[in-house]
């Protein structure tokens, strides 16, 4: 895996994570701990009352996470061998139909094998869509 915060980081992880593929968002950046990601939205991201699913959401949050903890484990000079969420509690602040939506998620606490992170989507307007507060566990070679 290439060293975080160069774009040689944000396309690997990008081109390794077939799931984005399907659902259309993107690594915008990756650096130890925070990264950036982008979706855009039209109405084929539709629920049945006319809004942006939220799993589309909780997809791309997920996956922004999961790119601040590589580059985090990359950066940290630590043997760890596995990473996952082990739950996450996500809260919709405003309901959207189309646009361009911005995920930044950030490492909030690191104790031990448990990370909290915190990852917030924006609209094109800067308002906030929703937040999804996670726990991902790390497993390290013995």
């Amino acid at each position: 895996m290439p060293e975080p915060n160069t774009k040689e980081f944000s396309d690997f992880f990008s081109s390794h994570d077939l799931f984005s593929r399907k659902i259309g968002y993107k690594m915008i950046s990756g650096s130890p701990g925070t990264s950036e990601y982008e979706i855009e939205v039209d109405e084929s991201f539709w629920n049945p009352v006319g809004i942006v699913h939220g799993g589309a959401l909780f997809a791309a949050m997920d996956s922004s996470a999961g790119a601040a903890m590589a580059a985090w484990i990359k950066s940290s000079g630590l043997n760890y061998t596995f990473m996952a969420t082990a739950s996450a509690e996500i809260k919709y602040r405003k309901s959207l139909t189309r646009g361009k939506i911005r995920v930044y998620t950030e490492i909030q606490e690191q104790k031990r094998s448990v990370v909290r992170l915190i990852s917030k989507s924006l609209d094109e307007n800067g308002e906030l869509i929703a937040e999804l507060l996670s726990v991902w566990v790390v497993k390290s070679e013995r």
